[in-house]
């Protein structure tokens, strides 16, 4: 998954370890996370309709269970509350995501 690319699924790590950077305004990679088993990516473009924020790597060899857009919005229509889930998990992620400086 890199960031900048159109979001067409969400991942569950089943097994494996990945790493979470970002290309930051100036230019430079960040390195904002590594995730592991039972951790999720990919729920921010999917629920904002927006492009990737972040590109994950497996530094590992990694099991995904991957969810296609329209599967993820049916899941959540079944189970409201993981909606709420997903956009404090949002929230958190997009405060580790590089923004541009402010002047």
């Amino acid at each position: 998954m890199t960031q900048g690319e159109r979001g067409d699924k969400f991942y569950i790590i089943i097994d494996g370890k990945a790493k979470v950077t970002a290309v930051s305004p100036d230019g430079n990679p960040v390195n904002l996370s590594t995730l592991g088993e039972n951790d999720c990516f990919g729920e921010i473009a999917l629920l904002e309709d927006t492009t990737r924020s972040a590109t994950v790597t497996c530094e590992t060899q990694c099991t995904l269970l991957s969810i296609t857009r329209e599967n993820f919005s049916k899941f959540l229509k079944l189970e409201p509350k993981l909606l709420e889930h997903f956009r404090a998990l949002m929230q958190q992620r997009s405060g580790n995501t590089p923004t541009t400086p402010k002047e």
